[in-house]
């Protein structure tokens, strides 16, 4: 629901004042606006750097490797003095750009030495430096977009294949096991993530973990579901009945948090995923639509008494707490 149909509902039921309604309708509109520019902005200073990159390399030759060395140093030192004038101002669009600015700067910089030294390093350790290099950076950003970017160029530097390789080949041969080992382990990741955030709410690298480690334990899942149905034509009933005791127990348990954290996307989110499964699930047993369509009405059928029932038992609920109150 749109933020002004909240708003109008809140106000009928009088729980804020029309002027309070306009006064969060000009809040939240001039806080949206601040992250579409912030946005904009640090498009346009992507688009400067791979300018200035593009510039330099032109005249590649006609530098020398000392001019190269201190131009890139001086530009970065500048950039986190710009950068922490602009934190103590309490300019946060200019302070967050000016972050990003110098995450691309030290890049440049690993790249710059490998080509003056002709290092040896590999394309992934590269990436690993720079990630590790430019952590302190990444740690000081309070939006998103920082530690997106660098959570990829760390998971481009570790050498993730070598070093999953042979839990993936168990995984393959023991796939219930195999999922519920990797959904703990991102569980456990996720948990950690949000207790941090709890404690540095300030830092976003924090949630960035957190939002990726629940994808990694939706990926886990569902990887292992596919894993399980590899084996259908030769067992195709004890590969179903894995399958829905996988993921049927996990996305009502995901969409039970979701409902109980009062978070509405994951909440709808999760409905979206349980009606795919349901139509992969019919699909897989009768390769039919019409049959597929059968299996989904009367389990649409069967969601909708659930949800009917589970109403009037909240309904219930609630009114037997107000009776006990004084």
């Amino acid at each position: 629901m749109r933020l002004y149909k909240h708003l109008a509902i809140w106000e009928k039921a009088k729980l804020i004042t029309s002027k309070q309604s306009a006064a969060i309708w000009e809040f939240e509109q001039t806080r949206g606006n601040g992250n579409v520019r912030l946005a904009f902005i640090l498009l346009g200073t992507f688009c400067i750097g791979l300018g200035l990159i593009a510039l330099i390399s032109a005249n590649w030759e006609n530098i020398s490797d000392n001019t190269k060395l201190i131009s890139c140093f001086s530009l970065l030192g500048m950039i986190l003095g710009c950068a922490y004038k602009a934190f103590l101002n309490q300019k946060e669009n200019l302070f967050e750009t000016l972050l990003f600015a110098s995450f691309l700067t030290i890049g440049a910089l690993i790249g710059l030495i490998h080509q003056i030294y002709h290092l040896s390093t590999g394309f992934e350790a590269s990436f690993l430096i720079w990630a590790l290099i430019s952590l302190p950076v990444v740690v000081l950003s309070g939006h998103l977009f920082l530690p997106f970017i660098w959570t990829i160029a760390l998971l481009i530097g570790l050498p993730l294949w070598n070093m999953l390789e042979p839990f993936l080949n168990e995984w393959s041969q023991i796939p219930y096991t195999g999922t519920f080992v990797a959904g703990s382990f991102f569980a456990a990741l996720a948990a950690g993530s949000w207790y941090i955030r709890k404690i540095y709410p300030e830092i976003a690298l924090s949630r960035a973990f957190f939002i990726w480690a629940v994808i990694g334990i939706y990926a886990s899942f569902f990887i292992g579901d596919l894993l399980i149905r590899v084996g259908f034509q030769e067992h195709p009933g004890v590969s179903l009945t894995k399958s829905v005791f996988l993921i049927l127990p996990f996305i009502s348990m995901m969409t039970y948090i979701s409902y109980i954290t009062n978070h509405l996307k994951s909440f709808y989110t999760n409905i979206l995923l349980g009606g795919v499964y349901f139509f992969s699930f019919y699909w897989t047993i009768f390769y039919s639509l019409n049959f597929t369509g059968a299996g989904l009405i009367f389990c649409g059928v069967l969601i909708i008494s659930f949800a009917w029932v589970f109403y009037k038992i909240h309904l219930s609920i609630h009114s037997l707490k107000k009776k006990r109150l004084p």
